[in-house]
């Protein structure tokens, strides 16, 4: 019975559809947890966050994040550069 049933949840979590499955329900499990402490006693204790403050983190976020891309984006043309210089046309279809 244990190794059945362990077939069939292998067989399952093998499928493409249960990880973001979980995932939907973990974050919607998450959102309503956050709606529920946003009533209770605990979260008074939270700081506010305000719009501008949340606005500076996220514009220091996206520079960051557009670094990071032109850095991969420089590094992948100059791999495919080195790549063309030296392999010859036959290695390629």
């Amino acid at each position: 019975m244990g190794d059945r049933l362990r077939y069939l949840l292998n067989r399952i979590s093998e499928r493409l559809w249960v990880r973001p499955l979980t995932m939907c329900v973990l974050s919607t499990t998450l959102v309503f947890l956050a709606k529920t402490m946003d009533t209770a006693e605990i979260g008074r204790l939270v700081p506010a966050i305000t719009k501008e403050s949340l606005e500076t983190l996220l514009s220091i976020i996206a520079a960051c994040m557009l670094v990071i891309a032109t850095f991969t984006v420089g590094s992948m043309v100059s791999a495919y550069a080195s790549a063309s210089n030296t392999a010859t046309p036959r290695l390629s279809p």
